[in-house]
């Protein structure tokens, strides 16, 4: 049984990185440490990831997004 559960873990962890490749994320925080670490994670998952310090930034970076025509997939 255990065997089963973690099998099936490891194949939801996959697919769940799959799911995550290529999308782009946009990050604002004041915080270089949580930048860092989010930015790092998101990267080992195949996103691109895309930060920005402050609101103004981050609706600078959105809107030239959307202009682009390449709009993020996630902004937290």
């Amino acid at each position: 049984m255990a065997r089963r559960a973690w099998s099936e873990f490891l194949q939801n962890k996959q697919e769940g990185a799959q799911a995550l490749e290529g999308k782009r994320i946009l990050f604002i925080d004041g915080s270089p440490g949580f930048m860092k670490s989010a930015t790092e994670h998101c990267v080992s998952w195949g996103m691109e990831v895309d930060t920005a310090h402050t609101g103004l930034q981050g609706m600078a970076r959105c809107t030239r997004s959307v202009t682009n025509n390449a709009p993020y997939h996630v902004v937290c």
